[in-house]
Formats: structure tokens, sequence, C-alpha cells
């Protein structure tokens, strides 16, 4: 048995890895989530400093912020938050 590590020690390895998967996802899911918020930020900003006038930024304003609340609202409501 050398070189092989007892069951505890496997298991701890397992359970580590486990769980930095999991947090690796975690982390990825956030920054989904938080993407459309970005990006509704910038144009909320650029409509009010005049920088993104316009016909096509307001359609997008208006678009982009109801996106951006209701994922993040499902992502606060989803079980793995």
């Amino acid at each position: 048995m050398s070189g092989s590590g007892t069951g505890a020690e496997t298991g701890a390895r397992s359970a580590r890895a486990h769980a930095l998967a999991v947090l690796r996802i975690r982390s990825r899911a956030l920054a989904v989530a938080l993407l459309p918020a970005a990006g509704a930020v910038v144009l909320l900003v650029g409509g009010s400093t005049g920088h993104l006038p316009g016909g096509a930024w307001d359609l997008a304003r208006r678009l982009l912020v109801p996106v951006a609340v209701l994922v993040l609202l499902a992502a606060a409501g989803s079980p793995w938050s």
C-alpha cells in the first residue's frame, strides 16, 4: 500500500476537489448574472451624462434594465446563492 494513502486522505482530497468545482461554478454563475446589470449601468450612466443619446440607446436602456433586474432577482432567489 505504499503511496496510496488512507481512505480518509482520499476522501478529503475528493471532498476538496468537489468543493473547488462548486466554487468555480458559483463564481461563473455570479459573473454571468452580473453582466446584464453592468451593461445596464453603463447605458444608464451614458444616457444621463449625454454620451449615449438617441433612440437606439433609449431602446437598449428600456430593454436591458428590466432584463438585468430580472436576472439579479433570479440569481438572488436561486438555491445556489
